[in-house]
């Protein structure tokens, strides 16, 4: 759970990857998404959410990148987490 993932975006959904293998969420199995104190909380119900800190990202630009994609794919809102 704490080793390190890599976080790419493609038209299909997300892509999580690590040394142990990698997964595909798809942007419909997302169902909303938050934003707030320095990170993004993406949920796949109501009760199970990734945590993704901002802190992670090289810069501001790959950062916005995923906030544009959500605002484009995601339903729901992005009130503060």
């Amino acid at each position: 759970m704490q080793r390190t993932q890599r976080l790419s975006l493609s038209d299909e959904g997300l892509v999580l990857a690590s040394e142990q293998g990698s997964t595909r969420i798809d942007w419909p199995e997302l169902i909303k998404w938050k934003e707030g104190n320095g990170l993004i909380l993406l949920y796949l119900s109501d009760a199970l959410y990734l945590i993704i800190p901002q802190r992670c990202f090289p810069d501001a630009e790959t950062y916005a990148s995923l906030r544009s994609a959500l605002q484009a794919h995601v339903s729901g809102d992005a009130k503060p987490a």
